[in-house]
This record gives C-alpha cells, structure tokens and sequence, in this order.
C-alpha cells in the first residue's frame, strides 16, 4: 500500500495507531491522503500549484488547510507537522516520480509557512471562541 510509510510517519508523530479507532483510522487517511495530494500539487515541476486565495491555488490551500486541521483537531498534533510529512511522500514515491525529489526544497519552503500561517489563524480563532 502506498500510503502505508505515510500512515506510519503520522502514527509516530501522533502517537495515534492506525486500527485502533475508526474515527483515528478516519484521521490518519485522510492526513495521508491529503499530504500527498498537497506535496504531489506543489511539487509538479511543470505547472505547480501554489496556495492562494484564486483559482486552482485556493483548492490546494484549502486541502492543506483540511490536513492541518484534522492532524489537530482529531490526532493532536499541536506542533507543524505537514513537512514531516511530505518528507515522507517525497521519499516513498521519489522512485517512480523522480522530479518530486528535484522539487523538495520548493514543496518544503510552501509548506512550512503555509501551514504555520494557518496554525496562527486556528489559533486566534480557538481563543475567540474561547472567550464567548
């Protein structure tokens, strides 16, 4: 299975195991999933796809973003974790996409501040809602 090292990656940075809940089960695909749409997205060498707020670029944010939040909201994962992960996507699938190993630094300088720019954003809104 392909997203077998991905799951395992997520497992070890969650502490969660795959098999255990359906709901965690739930979690670590669709973190899986996701990081490897995102990282295969940003990563493409010919047309990649950046995050933004138009167009192709807002269904790759909002798809990070839906990582993000379920890697929180459901694995706990508090500190980044979607470079970690790509990492790992990068790796596994460098073998029959070697252009993904030529894009890593790029894949890795999107993802890290995309996702700590929303991490801010979950963050002030959780404490809005808090404050209610």
């Amino acid at each position: 299975d392909l997203f077998a090292p991905i799951i395992k990656r997520i497992e070890e940075l969650s502490g969660k195991k795959y098999g255990k809940a359906e709901a965690t089960d739930r979690a670590l695909r669709i973190v899986a999933e996701h990081a490897r749409a995102v990282t295969f997205l940003i990563g493409d060498e010919r047309t990649p796809v950046i995050p933004s707020n138009e167009e192709r670029g807002y269904a790759v944010r909002r798809v990070l973003r839906r990582t993000v939040y379920f890697g929180r909201r459901y694995l706990g994962l508090e500190e980044p974790f979607l470079t970690d992960v790509a990492e790992t996507v990068i790796k596994g699938m460098s073998g029959a996409y070697p252009e993904l190993k030529g894009q890593r630094k790029f894949v890795l300088e999107i993802l890290g501040p995309e996702e700590q720019r929303f991490e801010e954003t979950l963050s002030r809104g959780l404490r809005s809602w808090r404050r209610l």
